[in-house]
């Protein structure tokens, strides 16, 4: 459904790209792919909505993938991703928002 919605609705914009969601590059895919990048979409979506724009918001997708990656955690201890453990990384050091505009640029 999230997905539906981010591709068919003219009121957001999702950017769906491996720089932000790297297991879809990956086949087979990885484990919880599916619901890290359904996070992602998530977020982005959510950002867009509460704030009445139109445009891309990787930063709150990706820190939708940190909750659900947590998330996932607590429901299977030894569910590891070492791209999540980066992103818990940066925002803990408050660069979070710095490296995901950066993979713009890239």
């Amino acid at each position: 459904m999230i997905f539906h919605f981010a591709e068919t609705s003219p009121d957001i914009q999702v950017v769906i790209s491996d720089k932000y969601t790297p297991w879809t590059a990956h086949k087979p895919y990885p484990k919880h792919t599916d619901e890290l990048a359904i996070a992602y979409l998530a977020g982005a979506i959510r950002s867009q909505l509460e704030h009445g724009t139109h445009k891309n918001d990787p930063v709150a997708g990706a820190e939708q993938i940190i909750e659900t990656y947590q998330q996932l955690r607590k429901a299977e201890p030894g569910f590891r991703d070492a791209y999540c453990e980066k992103l818990i990384d940066l925002k803990a050091k408050g660069k979070l928002k710095d490296y995901i505009l950066s993979l713009d640029k890239a």
